[in-house]
């Protein structure tokens, strides 16, 4: 991780350690605990100029992720960062549904657990969860005000 906060600030972006914790967070997409070589090309080919603006969260979207990971971690059990089967799944998107955090009911029933296991390793870690959320717009694509505003 020294490499990418050197990296960032040699390139005008410097990352304390908190945006370090979430860029890590950010450029695993498969949640294996690792930045491989591939994850992180694909970062910095695919996000050309902006790619440094989404290393750093505003104090909502981390609020935002901090609600995730409280809902996740009330499944997490043994506090292993995943979720080991559909069920656990389930109760947690309707956690998800009941925070608002995930909008309306076709919007939760059209997620599948195989749509958030990246690794295809039968389980749900933290990292492919949060990777998922980007994807579907929820951290950076929606405005998080939004959403926050509902589960105060």
């Amino acid at each position: 991780m020294d490499e990418l906060q050197s990296l960032c600030y040699d390139s005008g972006c410097y990352l304390s350690d908190k945006d370090l914790q979430w860029a890590k967070i950010y450029l695993d997409r498969d949640g294996d605990g690792q930045i491989t070589y591939n994850e992180f090309a694909q970062w910095w080919t695919a996000s050309n100029n902006d790619r440094f603006k989404y290393l750093k969260l505003t104090d909502l979207q981390q609020k935002l992720v901090c609600k995730i990971s409280e809902l996740f971690r009330k499944y997490d059990k043994d506090n292993s960062g995943q979720l080991d089967n559909r069920e656990k799944f389930e109760k947690l998107k309707q956690d998800l549904l009941k925070n608002q955090i995930l909008k309306d009911i076709h919007e939760l029933e059209s997620r599948s657990f195989n749509e958030v296991d990246r690794s295809h390793d039968g389980k749900i870690n933290f990292n492919e969860l949060i990777a998922w959320f980007i994807d579907i717009g929820i951290i950076f694509g929606n405005d998080p005000t939004k959403t926050l505003e509902k589960i105060k």
